[in-house]
């Protein structure tokens, strides 16, 4: 009988467990998505986007992921989770500067650096 007991706890204890992380989780992908709009609406004001928009789009879909990994913080027990803006948009252009010039596009690059300049010099912000 204890033994049921202690089984029925643990089954309860990892259903808590998993609401919880799957909850953080779903929040992330929310901050995601918001993160990726605001990004693109950005983005949209390079020099050049209109030209070229399907590539610029295409930089944005490839690097926003592995940005926003670097720079949002899931949080913890006691913790909410974070975001640093600066961090971000310091990883992802720089993520599609390096792709745009690898793939050859070196005024698609030369775009992104001034646009990166001139939107860093006004971000600092974690939230």
């Amino acid at each position: 009988m204890k033994a049921k007991k202690i089984a029925t706890t643990a089954v309860y204890i990892t259903i808590v467990v998993g609401v919880v992380v799957g909850l953080k989780l779903y929040n992330k992908g929310e901050a995601a998505s918001g993160i990726r709009g605001e990004a693109q609406e950005i983005i949209q004001q390079a020099s050049g986007y209109h030209k070229d928009t399907g590539y610029f789009d295409s930089l944005l879909d490839r690097h926003h992921p592995t940005a926003f990994d670097q720079a949002y913080t899931i949080g913890g027990r006691h913790t909410a989770a974070s975001f640093d803006d600066s961090k971000y948009l310091q990883s992802v252009y720089s993520l599609m500067i390096q792709q745009a010039e690898n793939d050859g596009r070196q005024e698609v690059a030369d775009s992104l650096k001034l646009q990166k300049n001139l939107v860093l010099k006004g971000v600092n912000t974690v939230r």
